[in-house]
């Protein structure tokens, strides 16, 4: 059976686009507003790497800067590396289909 694996994320840019060959990543930053039981609000931000590849990262590369509005549309992806300490970490990151520069 084949399963979903969607996701839609609309962020700020936090940096510039890296390129790396035919691949382009940039992390984005997604800010959600929660109520605390004191009645106030807090902000909670979600920062993830999008990575780009082919034409897509061509046009990411010269559409999106430190603090563009993107949304994007992709997968989830994980991946696992051993650090220089030698310890495992994983990384989750967006592979994206599309990627829309929105106007403030």
């Amino acid at each position: 059976m084949n399963m979903k694996n969607r996701i839609e994320l609309d962020g700020i840019a936090v940096c510039n686009p890296k390129r790396v060959g035919n691949t382009v990543k940039v992390t984005i930053a997604n800010n959600r507003y929660k109520r605390l039981s004191d009645g106030s609000s807090e902000q909670e931000a979600l920062y993830m790497q999008v990575t780009c590849f082919n034409q897509l990262a061509e046009e990411v590369q010269s559409s999106v800067q430190k603090g563009s509005f993107v949304s994007v549309e992709g997968r989830l992806h994980m991946s696992a590396f051993t650090d220089k300490a030698g310890m495992r970490q994983e990384k989750l990151e967006i592979i994206v289909d599309s990627l829309s520069v929105m106007k403030d």
